[in-house]
């Protein structure tokens, strides 16, 4: 009789092994600026020095992207509407035929959408972050945010415009989770949100005064699992392509996306600063062909992580284990507001 766990073995190394050996560029996120109208407490951009590229990197980046293959461009900040170039970096992108993406605050938004709607984006993706102006000001230290940003939703829904909402849950909103969801459930708009708080890029802001207390993490988790076990109890049965493979690298980034800031550094995904090499120094190819380096990576089979039994609901990775640990990006360690997580749902699914 055949070994399941063998087949399953066999065939996840053999669906890792096409991709390392016939990788495709197909999305890039674009980081055209990192200044932003918000001075987010949570935000990971803070402290960093103020980079706005300039429009002729742009294009060429633009331009070796497409040469390489990529179809899909997520342009994000800080906040992307403030670039001078806006307009100017977006439409290059749309003229090329590159599907686009676009992050943005909201804040801005009305300001663009006759142009939106002539060269009309794949979405238009926005932070929602409290359901008032009183959540705004305490979040971003701005007096307005919520009543221009659901004026501005509204905006855009009526120019018949794709539009995504998501949002950071942490302890200034999570009390107004229930609203948030079913705001966007009225307004039929697709909605995500998470509950991990990121250390900032400079490593000085560890989200302490931010993230959510256990009693208000397990009061959000509780409300969320009315909405998502069916979606966790499917966890049991099928394979978790990230977590089920021995590569330690087993998501797109380096394999079909990469990610560009401002200062024309290219990384496997935005918060991977160890993998980065600067567009400045040598070809976007060249850097692409490089993150090879890091898809070859198995997982420690020693590790806490690879033999924790809670694994198959986590979302951990070397770059999360990064961020939290400031570690070399070539292994996974326990991060605790991921093993938070991924404990609550295994015991959810697992008490049905």
């Amino acid at each position: 009789m055949l070994n399941k766990s063998k087949i399953k073995s066999f065939l996840f190394k053999k669906h890792y092994k096409v991709l390392y050996e016939d990788r495709k560029l197909s999305s890039a996120t674009f980081e055209i600026l990192n200044a932003c109208n918000f001075k987010c407490v949570h935000c990971y951009n803070q402290n960093l020095a103020i980079k706005f590229m300039p429009l002729t990197d742009a294009l060429k980046i633009i331009d070796e992207l497409c040469m390489l293959g990529c179809k899909n461009i997520t342009l994000t900040g800080g906040e992307t509407t403030m670039h001078p170039q806006f307009e100017k970096i977006y439409k290059y992108c749309f003229d090329k035929g590159l599907k686009i993406t676009l992050y943005t605050n909201g804040y801005y938004i009305n300001k663009f959408l006759n142009f939106l709607k002539k060269y009309p984006p794949l979405n238009i993706d926005i932070s929602l972050y409290g359901m008032n102006d009183k959540t705004y000001k305490e979040i971003c230290h701005i007096k307005d945010g919520f009543s221009v940003i659901s004026n501005n939703i509204n905006l855009i829904l009526s120019n018949g415009l794709p539009i995504t909402l998501k949002s950071v849950i942490m302890q200034q909103n999570c009390d107004q989770f229930d609203q948030i969801n079913a705001y966007c459930t009225k307004l039929n708009i697709p909605f995500r949100f998470d509950l991990n708080l990121l250390t900032s890029k400079d490593f000085v802001n560890k989200q302490e005064d931010n993230s959510l207390t256990d009693d208000k993490y397990f009061q959000v988790m509780n409300q969320i699992r009315k909405h998502k076990l069916n979606n966790w109890m499917g966890y049991i049965t099928r394979e978790n392509v990230f977590n089920d493979s021995d590569a330690l690298y087993s998501c797109g980034a380096g394999r079909i996306s990469l990610f560009i800031n401002c200062n024309g550094g290219v990384r496997i995904c935005n918060f991977a600063e160890f993998s980065e090499k600067n567009f400045n120094d040598t070809s976007l190819e060249k850097i692409w062909e490089s993150f090879k380096e890091y898809l070859v990576l198995d997982k420690d089979k020693k590790g806490d992580c690879y033999n924790c039994k809670y694994k198959k609901f986590c979302s951990n990775c070397p770059v999360t284990t990064y961020m939290a640990h400031k570690t070399d990006g070539k292994s996974i360690l326990p991060v605790a507001q991921n093993c938070r997580e991924a404990k609550y749902i295994y015991n959810s699914v697992n008490n049905e």
